[in-house]
C-alpha cells in the first residue's frame, strides 16, 4: 500500500481512488504527541538497558558456576589419585630399605616425581607436619605418645599419611602421631 504524501494532495487522491478500487480502506494512523513518543522511547531505552544488565548478570553468574564446577571436578580426581601416590611411595620407601637400586627403582622414582610436578602445577601442596605444632584443621592425630622434652608437647612427631591442600581448601589432612 502507498503513504500519502502531505506535499502533494493530488497524488494523495490518486492513491485513495486506487485503494477504493481495490476494495481497500484508506486508514489513517494517528500522530502521538512528541511528549508522548519520547517518553516511549526512554521506556524503550530502559527497558533495553535493564536486559542487557539482566544478561550480563546471568552471563556473569555461567561463568562463575561454570568455574566452580571445573574446580569440584578437579578436587574430586586429584583425591582420587592420593591413594595412587602413597603407594607409590611406599613402593620406593621399601625398595630403598631393602637395598634395591635397580632400574625399576629409578623408573617408579621417575614416576614419583611426575606426579609431585603435576600436582604442583595444579596447585597442590603438602601440608608440612613432622616437627610442626598440632593443628586440628590440618591434622589428624592418630596416635599420642609422652614427650621426652615438655617444649615438645602438642607438636607432630611423626607422619602417618601425608595430608595435601590447595591454595584454600584442604584435601586430606596429615595423618600423625602427636607428643603430649
Amino acid at each position: 500500500m502507498e503513504e500519502k504524501d502531505s506535499m502533494n494532495p493530488e497524488k494523495n487522491e490518486d492513491i485513495e481512488a486506487t485503494c477504493e478500487q481495490a476494495g481497500d480502506e484508506v486508514q489513517e494512523v494517528p500522530a502521538e504527541a512528541p511528549g508522548e513518543a519520547e517518553q516511549k522511547c526512554r521506556e524503550y531505552l530502559e527497558l533495553a538497558q535493564r536486559v542487557q544488565a539482566d544478561f550480563e548478570n546471568f552471563k556473569r553468574r555461567n561463568a562463575n558456576t561454570y568455574k566452580d564446577a571445573l574446580q569440584k571436578g578437579q578436587i574430586e580426581a586429584i583425591t582420587a589419585f592420593l591413594p595412587v601416590l602413597d603407594n607409590i611411595e611406599r613402593a620406593l620407601s621399601a625398595s630403598l630399605e631393602a637395598g634395591e637400586e635397580s632400574r625399576l627403582t629409578e623408573g617408579v622414582q621417575m614416576v614419583h616425581r611426575q606426579f609431585l610436578l603435576v600436582l604442583e602445577a595444579l596447585g597442590v601442596e603438602e601440608i608440612p607436619a613432622l616437627g610442626e605444632t598440632f593443628d586440628p584443621n590440618l591434622h589428624e592425630a592418630v596416635m599420642r605418645e609422652e614427650a621426652c622434652d615438655p617444649a615438645d608437647a602438642g607438636k607432630v612427631i611423626d607422619t602417618m599419611l601425608k595430608g595435601y591442600r590447595t591454595k584454600d581448601r584442604v584435601l586430606r589432612c596429615a595423618m600423625v602421631k602427636v607428643a603430649q
